[in-house]
């Protein structure tokens, strides 16, 4: 029983870390969203260059943010090398080293 769970714990992540990666996708999608919207139309928007690149700005710390997690998630399971995340059930894949 206990290496079910040991096991379980090992290759998904819990419901709390499953819920902050998916908000910060979420957020990542919703600012990549407008900011594809307003680069094509800088002149519509005031200040639309300098607006564009604190978007910029602002999807590079998400998406910092959403990797530093996912290492912290691996780090805390011990496992080495690149992972992914299944975002819809959280298990976690090893990828190979390519």
């Amino acid at each position: 029983m206990i290496r079910k769970i040991l096991k379980s714990y090992l290759n998904k992540l819990t419901n709390i870390e499953l819920g902050e990666l998916r908000s910060i996708n979420i957020l990542l999608r919703q600012e990549n969203y407008k900011l594809n919207l307003v680069k094509g139309n800088t002149a519509l928007v005031s200040k639309g260059k300098e607006w564009v690149n604190t978007q910029k700005g602002i999807i590079a710390l998400l998406e910092r943010s959403f990797d530093s997690k996912i290492t912290k998630y691996a780090q805390n399971r011990k496992i080495e090398g690149k992972i992914g995340i299944n975002l819809k059930t959280g298990k976690i894949i090893k990828m190979d080293n390519e």
